[in-house]
């Protein structure tokens, strides 16, 4: 049979000995992140909401991690361009250098970008 538990479908496949009752776990739900600052965050006073104080940390931090990896992303495809191109990487790689060049300005953990 089947029983559903909050958003979870679970199917019983065989009940004999040395078998597994479960065979199969499948999300039926959507997951939604709150990929948004805290509306309630004070610039001014920052410490005046300790909750909301940690939730835009939080905030910063996975805006930079998130940077971070795309700069990643975006190094090896220069990488590879790089690699196909040979000796023309200097026009046919243009494009894909000029949004790595782009996505590192100001990445870093000391530096604030205006864009995050």
């Amino acid at each position: 049979g089947e029983l559903c538990k909050e958003g979870f479908l679970f199917c019983r496949v065989a009940e004999g000995e040395g078998e597994s009752d479960w065979a199969a776990m499948v999300f039926k739900g959507e997951v939604k992140f709150d990929d948004a600052p805290p509306e309630d965050f004070d610039p001014q006073d920052p410490h005046k909401d300790p909750i909301a104080f940690l939730e835009q940390r939080e905030y910063i931090v996975r805006q930079k991690l998130v940077a971070i990896e795309t700069a990643k992303i975006l190094r090896e495809r220069v990488a590879r361009c790089y690699f196909l191109e040979g000796v023309n990487h200097y026009q046919n790689c243009k494009k894909v250098v000029r949004q790595y060049l782009d996505s590192i300005k100001g990445l870093g953990w000391g530096v604030e970008r205006p864009d995050i």
